[in-house]
């Protein structure tokens, strides 16, 4: 059963390579002992593994579906990328800029709101941006 804790270590884990527990643990807002049940509940589902020994133990997605979202860090070969995968690109191009800032550039709203239910963003910014895509009324 993915908790709701789980799907935001996954999700936070969808924007990285590799992660430490200091870093989740602040992220996430929990305790350290809640963390590792959660990440061995993940790593015993082959969602997430474990890498190196204590004192430096560092966590990623596996290479199954989850590593599929096509999240690509900023060494990936766009132009190759672009041409195999003009859809995949342009989720991933956006969310990229979403998540890692505009530098200069905009975010076309059409193409935002018809990725938004491929993204894996940041829930902050996700909260935050689906309030300036669809704001709600007022309540008087």
């Amino acid at each position: 059963m993915r908790t709701d804790t789980r799907e935001r270590i996954l999700d936070y884990l969808r924007t990285r390579d590799k992660t430490r527990v200091v870093d989740l643990v602040e992220h996430l807002a929990i305790s350290k002992q809640a963390l590792h049940k959660h990440l061995a509940s993940l790593i015993a589902s082959g969602q997430i593994q474990k890498d190196g020994t204590p004192p430096k133990v560092s966590y990623s997605l596996t290479n199954a579906k989850e590593s599929t979202n096509k999240i690509y860090n900023w060494s990936t070969n766009e132009k190759e990328f672009k041409r195999k995968d003009p859809k995949g690109y342009e989720i991933w191009r956006l969310q990229q800029m979403i998540n890692y800032g505009l530098r200069g550039n905009h975010l076309d709203e059409s193409a935002v709101r018809r990725h938004w239910n491929s993204f894996h963003l940041d829930p902050t910014k996700k909260s935050y941006l689906e309030f300036l895509l669809w704001p709600k009324k007022l309540q008087s």
